[in-house]
């Protein structure tokens, strides 16, 4: 062990001498103790293979490594550490996500179909449709030429004059308790009355000869200020009470009807010459009667 220990100071490495290889060198290499030195069978005197503990400094060196000539990194298999491993490259969210991304595809390939499977069927409810219809009209249209009933395709005969006309001279029409019956018109009368007693008309009179018949329980009132005549004009005339005091044997200007009993007058309207009158308004004396219209044409 000394002479490894002088050779190695006795030959420094080229361009460096003896006393700068020495400073080199650690004391702890340059003391031998012997408390780590052991001797083989063959007398020779060998170091350990531990070396003495070094400083914080000092780098060791596995077995069978022995620091080199002038104190540098030992020869032979000593590699410099490696470099640390890259990090591992960071995945994307899908691939970190694999439910939520097998789930939202399945998502998008039903919708997908869906969509397509819509529009197949509302291309396939509507062509094939018309086109059934097109090839069963050509054979089966004389069958049921022939097995359906003719339909008329004139339009609904509207009601004839007749009967949309209202009910007419002759005809009884009732009001509440009272019924109507007008039996006669006369038009164009200038005076009502005899040659003593009489009265002018400012235009015509209009002589609507009636019959009331009370067909209620109790005794009816007929007045014959509230009977209306209408002229085709549309126009509305009230009759005239005081010529009507002219008329002889005259009973319907004011007149309490007993039940079954009827009573005959004629009503008087003044109208203006050249108006002709379309129908009559008859009624009971009752507020809440509308009347009942007959048709004088």
């Amino acid at each position: 062990m000394t002479d490894r220990l002088d050779h190695a100071a006795a030959n420094p490495p080229i361009g460096q001498d003896a006393s700068s290889r020495s400073a080199d060198v650690p004391d702890h290499l340059l003391t031998l103790d012997l408390s780590h030195s052991v001797i083989d069978p063959a007398g020779d005197t060998t170091m350990s293979d531990q070396y003495p503990p070094s400083n914080g400094n000092q780098p060791s060196w596995g077995p069978g490594n022995p620091p080199g000539n002038g104190g540098g990194p030992p020869k032979g298999n000593w590699n410099p550490p490696s470099p640390p491993a890259p990090p591992a490259p960071k995945r994307n969210w899908f691939a970190r996500h694999k439910i939520l991304t097998g789930i939202g595809a399945l998502i998008l390939i039903a919708a997908a179909a869906s969509a397509a499977g819509g529009g197949g069927s509302s291309a396939a409810s509507g062509s094939p449709s018309s086109d059934t219809s097109i090839s069963t009209a050509g054979p089966t249209s004389a069958k049921s030429a022939a097995s359906t009933p003719k339909t008329s395709s004139s339009p609904t005969k509207k009601p004839t004059e007749a009967s949309a006309r209202k009910p007419g001279i002759g005809a009884p029409v009732k009001d509440g308790n009272l019924q109507f019956v007008v039996t006669k018109v006369r038009t164009g009368v200038s005076q009502v009355g005899d040659e003593y007693l009489n009265q002018k008309a400012q235009g015509q009179y209009v002589l609507i000869s009636i019959t009331v018949t009370n067909v209620g329980k109790k005794s009816e009132t007929f007045s014959d200020s509230d009977q209306k005549v209408q002229d085709a004009q549309g126009r509305t005339f009230s009759a005239d009470s005081a010529a009507g005091i002219y008329l002889k044997d005259n009973q319907v200007l004011f007149e309490t009807i007993n039940p079954g009993n009827s009573a005959r007058g004629v009503l008087a309207f003044d109208m203006p010459v050249g108006a002709t009158p379309v129908s009559i308004t008859l009624k009971d004396l009752s507020l809440f009667s509308g009347g009942t219209t007959v048709a004088l044409k």
